[in-house]
């Protein structure tokens, strides 16, 4: 296991404790420590939802996990899928106009 991984697994789960269910669940459960580079900690997570939430609402709990495991001088940055949240504005977008199929309904 790297660093990355470890300093990750180790706030996860204090976080998870400090969460309910369904944060854990929308927010964290599917982040993973992608690196540990100059004192900042990458994670991938799988929604531009999960990116925002993270580094908004959560960062506060997320820096104080930090410091409870000894790793006060690292920063934290989220990266989304940027494509799953560009498909999620053109849906939205598209509702709007006739041309609208949703996925999953062609024949």
């Amino acid at each position: 296991m790297n660093e990355a991984q470890r300093l990750w697994d180790e706030c996860a789960g204090i976080l998870r404790a400090q969460v309910s269910e369904p944060v854990w669940l929308t927010s964290f459960e599917a982040a993973r420590a992608v690196s540990l580079d100059g004192g900042l900690l990458t994670l991938a997570v799988p929604s531009f939802l999960a990116k925002e939430r993270i580094e908004g609402r959560y960062l506060s709990l997320v820096r104080d996990a930090l410091t409870e495991i000894g790793a006060s001088d690292i920063d934290l940055a989220a990266t989304g899928d940027e494509v799953e949240h560009l498909l999620q504005v053109i849906r939205r977008h598209r509702k709007g106009t006739q041309h609208y199929i949703p996925l999953g309904t062609r024949t």
